[in-house]
């Protein structure tokens, strides 16, 4: 299993605030409830983002 690092960590490393994604592929996800809705996106072995806020749905 490959270890995950955030992108928070990958850029404090480098000492440029840039990263460049170009050529690769960026995974989203989006889970979407009444309450609450999360996002994630992944680039093969590196999370760059992991967010969750309250839901905005009127019904």
């Amino acid at each position: 299993m490959k270890q995950q690092t955030s992108c928070a960590t990958e850029t404090h490393n480098k000492s440029s605030k840039t990263i460049d994604y170009t050529g690769k592929t960026i995974y989203v996800g989006i889970d979407v409830h009444l309450k609450d809705w999360q996002i994630a996106s992944v680039n093969e072995t590196v999370v760059l983002g992991n967010h969750r806020m309250e839901g905005r749905l009127k019904m």
